[in-house]
């Protein structure tokens, strides 16, 4: 993962493919101009949305909604690139370790096709900076890389901005949900089946050998990531959940940039989600 404006400053463009008689196709791959890397595929009706474009879009927000840039940047080599804005949402003293949360307003962007442009709410933990996002999940929240879609984004965005809004508003949903989840007891079988609902895997009765041995060493370091952050913030659902996002933000995958990726749109993204799903629920 790069971190800086930097990083964003480069155009992508389609090129029509030819076939290798020189017939021309109705495909196009997007290309990164700078050093020519193919990110994808597409048909003549996508639009390219340019990093400069992105960032006007969010600077023009920030102006308006008083919200201070935080960092830009991108993942997997200018595939997917974001900008967030500094929240004004954010939480102090929670667990038994009194842990700061800050939460940010997250556009993000692929030039791959994996993801449309969209906004959601991104929180990092201080004390261990896991990270946790979710996607605002409302019908106008996103947009394909169409013409029309880039130009009604823009509209939306720039002169309603209802997408920072509902980042805003799941900040705060998020927030309150973790606060009311910190003061929720779990017992060592709460751990285990939250476990065995993210991996599979039931400790009861599942061994190396008896099970998939790929996934049940995932599921020991899950038990052993919950184990150290519920020693830190308390055997609650909070700390269990912590310890899904330690799991996920640092010890899933040995490539970081690709780690990183996934924790805003991809496998440890849906992880995160299903998980704090199943920790609220046990807070209620």
């Amino acid at each position: 993962m790069n971190n800086s404006f930097e990083t964003l400053n480069w155009l992508v463009q389609k090129e029509q493919l030819f076939l290798a008689d020189g017939t021309p196709t109705d495909i196009f791959a997007v290309v990164r101009q700078d050093n020519r890397d193919v990110f994808t595929s597409v048909k003549s009706g996508y639009a390219e949305f340019q990093n400069h474009q992105m960032l006007e879009l969010v600077k023009s927000i920030s102006s308006v909604a008083n919200m201070e840039i935080h960092k830009a940047g991108c993942f997997q080599g200018g595939r997917k690139t974001y900008v967030q804005l500094v929240s004004p949402v954010s939480i102090d003293g929670i667990g038994d370790n009194k842990d700061k949360v800050n939460f940010y307003s997250t556009c993000l962007n692929s030039h791959d096709g994996t993801t449309a442009l969209s906004w959601g709410s991104t929180n990092i933990t201080i004390s261990c900076q896991n990270t946790f996002h979710r996607a605002v999940k409302s019908m106008n929240s996103s947009a394909r890389h169409t013409r029309r879609s880039i130009d009604e984004v823009l509209n939306m965005i720039s002169l309603n901005m209802p997408m920072i809004d509902e980042s805003v508003l799941e900040a705060e949903r998020t927030a309150e949900t973790m606060m009311a989840m910190s003061k929720k007891l779990v017992k060592p079988r709460d751990v285990e089946e939250f476990i065995k609902n993210i991996f599979k895997v039931d400790f009861a009765v599942d061994t190396k050998e008896n099970t998939n041995a790929k996934r049940f060493n995932r599921a020991e370091v899950l038990k052993e990531a919950i184990r150290s952050e519920m020693a830190q913030k308390g055997n609650t659902a909070w700390g269990m959940f912590s310890g899904l996002t330690k799991f996920t933000t640092h010890l899933s995958s040995k490539n970081a940039d690709s780690r990183e990726a996934n924790k805003y749109s991809g496998i440890y993204n849906n992880m995160d989600n299903v998980g704090f799903k199943l920790a609220s629920q046990s807070a209620i």
